[in-house]
């Protein structure tokens, strides 16, 4: 009698929930938006329907080695258009990784409590975390010296197979008989294994594209192919801000890479999220049948933010298993491999720190259980647990502040203050700062791009409908691991989002999720099989959702998969389309060996084997020089102090602006283009003496401008004479065709040629805003204060009544200021001639 309100409670949840998904996708209008390309759509259906028909012919055949022949077709299939190398050596060092882990497991549990238990589901799992945590820690001082050899990393690895052969035996058969033991009865695992083997092969065909997206271009893939070139480490934090930042995910992308090359860089990353996904498995296989099992890892893998993060080069994957692997070894006592993987997952995203906190009153309470149970052994493992976490964690952190005196530089510049970076930076993500309140449950699902750089519905439609159910059916006697996620799941979700809320950075709380989702199955199938039988309804069309919006989450895969085995010029147009710039440093480092590149508009610098200078926060010094020249002589300048003499620029024709207006005068002035490829092209900088540079259109004089008709003109256009110190932003919408240029340097001036009787200057007032004087034909018109205490965008003062000839407009920065104004800043974003 006492279930029957729970279970009304839980029947009106759920419908509740179901008709908020019917609202949330009409009134977002979700499947108008653009998710999948044209072929994209179609090698999707192309997939499904051949996978179906392999899969039903399989399973009438051989059921039993369905795994196998999965297997098999993958490893084909990649070694045909990736070749076999990145195969050998992601399998190489996970293999290697396992076997020093279980080492490294066995020593720990014997330093542990009698209670503390290194084994049961999952446990090869959490050994072969901790053996790769201790790669990445060797390889985190490693890389400080040129030693960084493929031969050097293969012995390395060699030394664990040689050390225990046995062993490596053994662990060969474990492998074999995992694959072996999947047995599917009854309808619901046969859909569940259908759903994860077409989510594994959808997977894999993307892991084996070629790295296109910003993150991996501008630093985790170009952090590896650096030190496969250099043998070392090569950046400096006086140069590249992000140089001292905690990089374990990276180290393990080195060693992939020096072993077999981007790919395996790739693929390696993709295995990290496989062992995530079969942690889970592993884990809450006990608590349910084999189809709810199934379905449950393929509701997770389903997610399409875990397809964008494990389709690219990202570090999630690698600290999102690290803390599950950590809460898994907690939850069983084994507080030492615990400490390890939170250690590893801190020196591999500063975020991490959050989980780790929200862990730790967890592990806290279960030792003062085991001090007040009689363990002699307790304080031995408080102290061992947090010696471990520190000598992992604290690397990186300490390397950061000898080298730039702050510990986490650029981070808490204004607390720490380091000279190599602006203290006045923040480094608040200001489209991604959305306050908690009742409607972010919801928003994070059906208003997505409000929390990432992708479309709505990136995190997948099975938080939404099964997570607060799972919220009310936690009990006592719940798993422990169970309730032990949900906390951790919902308490570093709150942490994290009240600094930034972006939905990349709470990605671990999702992976975590599936814990109390596992358990909200196992719990209600008892409950009520009614109920439990519509869950599982409910979870098979949010699993066949998310799989129409798996590239929702990004802008990298709406193509899906490419060709590879038999269209190898498909990869060509790929690149053309989504990281052009890829080739063009290939057409550079075929070049004069010694020259540096300048990048403008894009920091996709990996594969470079020279020194790479880029246009934005990376290279802080580099840019606060740039914006500080006032003309083209001064960039020049600066460019030749650096040894720059190539620069790679996005063409007149792609509509990317370039931001440091002093660099957009030496393109248009002294760059010879040399080849183009997509929307970039690469231009060699003439060799001019900085005293004999080329007449400048911001030196020219009045005369000399050329007169622009009637008509709107955004502040990228050529009409514009721009002198002094100016930086273009284009990432609000807000201003004209979504850029601006702006200054706070008193003296600082614009000039544009203009025939007409009238003109309109359009610009921004904010609470930052100085004051501007207009002149028109050297005769001063008029000084527009540009101070509001909100932001008015657009905002118009026209000078009307001129002659009908030909004039120049004058908008020069003054020193005064408004005295409420907190700045002195004055932008142009358009004029509009009458």
């Amino acid at each position: 009698m006492k279930q029957v309100p729970a279970r009304a409670l839980l029947w009106l949840a759920l419908i509740l929930l179901i008709a908020l998904s019917v609202y949330g996708f009409y009134s977002q209008r979700l499947l108008s938006q653009h998710i999948w390309d044209p072929q994209g759509i179609r090698k999707l259906i192309w997939l499904l329907v051949l996978h179906t028909a392999v899969f039903a012919i399989v399973i009438a055949w051989k059921k039993a080695r369905f795994v196998h022949i999965l297997v098999v077709a993958g490893f084909v299939y990649a070694a045909l258009s990736v070749g076999i190398v990145p195969l050998l050596a992601v399998a190489y060092f996970l293999f290697s990784s396992l076997l020093l882990g279980k080492a490294v497991v066995s020593a720990l549990s014997g330093a542990q409590a009698k209670s503390a238990s290194a084994a049961g589901p999952g446990n090869s799992i959490i050994a072969l975390l901790a053996g790769l945590s201790v790669y990445v820690w060797i390889v985190g001082f490693l890389v400080r010296y040129p030693v960084n050899y493929s031969w050097l990393y293969a012995l390395l690895l060699a030394f664990p197979v040689v050390w225990q052969p046995r062993l490596a035996l053994n662990c060969l058969h474990e492998w074999y008989d995992a694959i072996s033991s999947v047995e599917v009865k009854g309808r619901l695992a046969l859909v569940a294994l259908w759903a994860v083997a077409f989510l594994a092969l959808a997977y894999w065909l993307i892991a084996l594209k070629p790295e296109v997206s910003s993150d991996g271009l501008a630093m985790h893939l170009a952090i590896p192919a650096a030190i496969a070139n250099f043998h070392r480490f090569p950046f400096d934090p006086r140069e590249t801000v992000w140089a001292v930042m905690p990089m374990n995910g990276d180290w393990g992308f080195a060693i992939s890479y020096l072993l077999g090359g981007e790919y395996a860089a790739r693929l390696f990353n993709l295995s990290l999220f496989a062992l995530a996904v079969a942690l889970v498995g592993r884990v809450i296989r006990p608590w349910l049948s084999t189809a709810s099992t199934l379905l449950v890892v393929a509701l997770l893998a389903s997610t399409p933010l875990a397809q964008h993060l494990s389709g690219s080069l990202f570090v999630e994957n690698t600290w999102s298993v690290l803390l599950v692997g950590a809460l898994v070894a907690g939850c069983r006592r084994d507080f030492l491999s615990a400490a390890l993987l939170c250690g590893t997952a801190v020196a591999t995203k500063f975020g991490a720190i959050a989980f780790v906190l929200a862990m730790a009153p967890l592990f806290a309470l279960s030792i003062v259980r085991m001090a007040k149970s009689g363990e002699p052994k307790w304080r031995r493992v408080v102290v061992l647990a947090t010696v471990f976490f520190a000598i992992t964690a604290a690397p990186p952190y300490i390397h950061a502040y000898f080298a730039t005196g702050n510990p986490v530089f650029p981070f808490l510049n204004s607390v720490f203050h380091s000279p190599f970076f602006d203290s006045t930076t923040s480094f608040s993500d200001g489209r991604f700062l959305a306050p908690l309140n009742w409607r972010t449950f919801f928003d994070l699902t059906f208003q997505s791009h409000r929390f990432q750089e992708g479309m709505d519905g990136a995190i997948g439609f099975h938080y939404f409908l099964l997570f607060p159910l799972a919220l009310i059916l936690i009990r006592r006697d719940s798993p422990k691991l169970a309730k032990a996620a949900l906390w951790v799941a919902v308490v570093s979700f709150l942490l994290m989002f009240r600094t930034q809320s972006n939905l990349r950075y709470a990605y671990p709380a999702l992976v975590l999720s599936a814990f109390p989702i596992a358990s909200l199955l196992s719990r209600t199938k008892s409950m009520d099989p009614v109920f439990h039988k519509a869950l599982c309804g409910v979870a098979i069309v949010s699993l066949a959702l998310n799989v129409y919006f798996l590239p929702s989450a990004g802008w990298y895969h709406r193509g899906f998969f490419l060709n590879l085995s038999w269209n190898r010029g498909e990869v060509d147009r790929y690149i053309e389309e989504s990281a052009p710039v890829r080739k063009l440093v290939e057409y550079v480092d075929r070049k004069n060996a010694g020259a540096a590149v300048a990048f403008v508009s894009t920091d996709q610098i990996a594969g470079l084997h020279r020194k790479a200078y880029v246009d934005n926060w990376h290279n802080d010094a580099y840019v606060r020089r740039i914006r500080s020249a006032q003309s083209t002589v001064e960039c020049l300048g600066i460019m030749n102090d650096l040894g720059i003499r190539y620069v790679i620029a996005p063409t007149d024709q792609s509509g990317i602006p370039v931001r440091e207006a002093s660099i957009q005068w030496l393109l248009r002035e002294l760059a010879t283009p040399e080849f183009q490829f997509g929307k970039y092209y690469v231009a060699s900088i003439e060799q001019v003496p900085v005293g004999q540079a080329g007449s400048a259109a911001h030196t020219a004089p009045d005369a000399a401008l050329p007169a622009a008709i009637p008509g709107l003109y955004d502040d990228t256009s050529s009409h514009f004479s721009f002198s002094g110190p100016w930086t273009r932003d284009i990432q609000f919408i807000e201003p004209l065709f979504h850029s601006l240029i702006y200054t706070d340097r008193p003296g600082a001036y614009f000039r544009f040629a203009f025939v007409g009787t009238e003109i309109s200057y359009v610009y921004t007032k904010a609470s930052n805003r100085g004051i501007a004087r207009l002149t028109i034909d050297g005769k001063e018109m008029a000084e527009v204060d540009l101070y509001s205490p909100t932001t008015l965008w657009q905002t118009r003062s026209t000078i009307r009544n001129l002659p009908r000839a030909r004039h120049v407009l004058r908008v020069e920065i003054l020193e005064r200021k408004n005295p409420s104004a907190s700045g002195r800043f004055v932008d142009v974003d358009g004029l509009e001639v009458h």
